[in-house]
């Protein structure tokens, strides 16, 4: 039953925009180029990137 209901309460979060993320990868650039990051949710699982 508790897990349930944390499993609702984190997917809740993820509705509201509060996910959980963690880096998946990480690339880096030199010069005027610019690197990206790659994010995933541990909950519902979008990918987010982002420059660096």
């Amino acid at each position: 039953m508790l897990g349930r209901l944390t499993i609702l309460i984190g997917r809740v979060f993820c509705r509201l925009g509060f996910h959980n993320f963690k880096v998946i990868d990480s690339t880096l650039s030199f010069g005027s180029a610019r690197g990206i990051s790659t994010f995933q949710c541990q909950r519902c699982g979008l990918v987010y990137r982002r420059p660096i």
